[in-house]
């Protein structure tokens, strides 16, 4: 982390998570439905939603992570979930769903890039990162940057540049 305590990603910013092996498919999806129950909304209380969104960095990184059915509800349904906590704007919440995020592009490169896509498309990165708010700004703007960097295609790389004409400064950066 850095003065400001927004996210910096380095080498060191997932050692923290551990990966979660898990046993079968139906043990995969049960923890997924509970993730999506758990940070569905922003009324449940937010350390809740916290750890769930770390449950989710330990499903990427153990066993079955690269799953077709783990994919396929990332694509469908944890983005949407994911991109509900950055909007939430406790910045401890949004940095995690940001570095998880981030993570996934890492891991999982262009198997996501639907779901990059949307997150892109929908501007909740960049309504975040035009934010008053300097940790969020940041964090949402450094987010944006290794997804390019992680989940390299001409959709999403369009997405970006579609932004350069953007009437705001901290979204053209």
């Amino acid at each position: 982390m850095n003065k400001n305590n927004s996210l910096v990603i380095t080498e060191y910013s997932f050692n923290d998570i551990k990966p979660l092996n898990l046993k079968n498919e139906k043990e995969l999806l049960s923890s997924l439905d509970v993730i999506l129950q758990n940070t569905t909304d922003i009324v449940i209380d937010w350390k809740k939603r916290e750890a769930s969104i770390k449950r989710l960095g330990g499903i990427i990184l153990g066993n079955y992570g690269h799953h077709q059915s783990f994919i396929k509800y990332f694509n469908q349904k944890l983005y949407l979930n994911l991109s509900i906590q950055m909007a939430d704007l406790r910045s401890s919440l949004m940095k995690e769903a940001c570095r998880i995020t981030v993570l996934a592009g890492k891991e999982l490169g262009s198997l996501i890039e639907p779901a990059v896509e949307k997150m892109l498309t929908q501007y909740v990165l960049y309504k975040l990162s035009g934010s008053a708010n300097r940790v969020i700004s940041e964090t949402s703007a450094n987010c944006i940057y290794h997804l390019v960097k992680y989940v390299q295609s001409n959709k999403i790389i369009g997405r970006v540049c579609e932004q350069t004409s953007s009437k705001g400064n901290a979204i053209r950066l």
